[in-house]
Parts: structure tokens; sequence; C-alpha cells
């Protein structure tokens, strides 16, 4: 039967009942609205819809070759335009879960191409990951989704399991296959083979669907269960990626055993990120 974690969801304070920190405690995200500056979401979209990968940034496609997957490493020339598209209240938000400054752990661009050429992401917990493959120790980390189109049930929209942040999803790891950027995003069931395995898990979970709006961005707790399916809809479907770490982590190596993994993936100088909140 799969643990508890040992550690906070909030750790600045115990959240007020019936607050959005209260949500997020019990939850595992919570949905802000209208937080992000449109018009640095249009500069993101520009980048999105580029014929061509800047210079700096990391493409990975779909498993055919041909279609991009993910654009990483965003902030390498449009670090400005990041630092600047979350409005105040949800930077404090934020830092009201992490509970100390935050850096910029990772970023990038989710692309799904229509009509089923966009393929799904399995469920999986990020922190999981970042467990093994960068020593993070604690899951003091939040995924901020920032749609740069709308998400809905038929473009494959974000789907979490609801209070499933409170376990440890995976807790050995099979090194049979080292980590690379070419099956980064398609085989990491492989490595952590608990996560498929629910009736391990004391409690069932609800499913939250998240219908985003442009505007929209959803904080999503590092070890929270979630996936996200193909891309039916005849349009592509793009979503910026923001994670966001306490400057307070203190990284180990890889607990895995492999070596690190590259910059644009796993970040650990730890500049303060956010631009509008001083304290």
């Amino acid at each position: 039967m799969k643990e508890k974690r040992n550690c906070p969801t909030v750790w600045s304070q115990n959240p007020v009942p019936e607050s959005p920190l209260a949500s997020f405690e019990k939850n595992g995200f919570y949905l802000l609205k209208n937080v992000c500056n449109l018009d640095v979401l249009r500069d993101l979209k520009v980048v999105a819809s580029a014929p061509k990968i800047e210079k700096g940034s990391v493409a990975i496609f779909e498993r055919d070759g041909l279609s991009l997957r993910s654009i990483f490493n965003v902030s390498s020339t449009h670090l400005k335009a990041l630092k600047h598209v979350l409005k105040q209240e949800a930077e404090q938000f934020v830092r009201d879960i992490l509970g100390s400054p935050v850096f910029l752990y990772q970023n990038h661009i989710n692309l799904k191409e229509g009509l089923g050429r966009g393929d799904q992401f399995d469920w999986h917990s990020d922190f999981s990951y970042w467990y093994w493959l960068d020593g993070m120790p604690k899951p003091r980390a939040v995924s901020v989704v920032i749609p740069l189109d709308p998400h809905s049930p038929d473009n494959g929209g974000l789907q979490i399991l609801a209070g499933s942040h409170k376990y440890v999803h995976c807790a050995s790891w099979s090194a049979h296959k080292e980590w690379s950027d070419k099956n980064m995003l398609h085989d990491g069931r492989d490595n952590c083979p608990g996560i498929s395995r629910p009736s391990e898990y004391p409690e069932t979970f609800d499913i939250y669907e998240a219908n985003l709006s442009v505007g929209d961005a959803l904080v999503m707790d590092a070890n929270a269960l979630h996936m996200s399916g193909v891309n039916n809809s005849p349009n592509r479907r793009a979503t910026l990626f923001l994670i966001l770490a306490s400057t307070e982590l203190e990284f180990e190596s890889p607990f895995s055993g492999q070596k690190e993994r590259p910059h644009y993936i796993s970040n650990k100088l730890k500049e303060p990120f956010f631009s509008n909140i001083s304290k």
C-alpha cells in the first residue's frame, strides 16, 4: 500500500478553512482565473507557432519524429516575458504555497497537434522523476500551467487526480533505461511502474478535468498525478509550463545513481524569479 508523504503541501502557514490555500492543500491544485498578462501570452503564442526553434531552446518530438511535442528552455531567449506572464496575485499565491522565494527550475511549452497527431501524456507525478533523476529531496515545487490556447476534453486538456499529491508514488526506480531527451516524455512507466497501479492506494481519487481559458493559471503540486489525452480537435493546442521551486531546497545527487541531467531540464541555480514581489 502506498505511503503518505512526510512533508507539507503548503509550507508557509496553516491555511484558513475554505480559502484557496486550503483547497490547494486538500486537492493538490488550484485554478486562478484571469491572472496572466494577455500581451505577454500573445508574444509567447508567437514562440509556440514559429516554424523554427530558437537558438538555446530544445525541441522534443512525438514518436513519429515529425510532430513537435515540447519546446524546453524557452527562458534562454524569453526570460523577461516569463518573469512578467503572471500578475502579482498569482505570484503571491505560489510564494504562499512554497513559503519562500522561488526560482525557475524548468520551463517549456507543450504542443499538441490536432486530428490525433498530438499524443497523450500518461498518468504521472513530476516529482517522482525530479526526485530520482535530479535529486530533489522533497516536493517543494509547483507547476504553473498557463494555456496559450483554451483547454477542453476534445483537445487533450489536463486531468488531475484530486488528493493524489498526498502519497509517495514511486518508492523505487528501475534503472534499466538511462534517461535521455528522446524518451523522457514517452517511457516513464518503464522506470516508475508503481504509478500505474491504482489499487495500491488506500483511497480513490476524483478526476478533475481542467477546462482552462487563456488568461488562467492552474497551480499544481509537484507530486500530483496528472495526464492529458490525445488532441482530437482540428487545431493545435499550446500550453506554457513554469516549474517553480523553493530557493530553500537543498538538492542532492540523483537518487537513481544516473548522471546529472542537463541545465535546460533541471536548473538548480536558484536565481529568484518573481519580479513583482519584494518581500
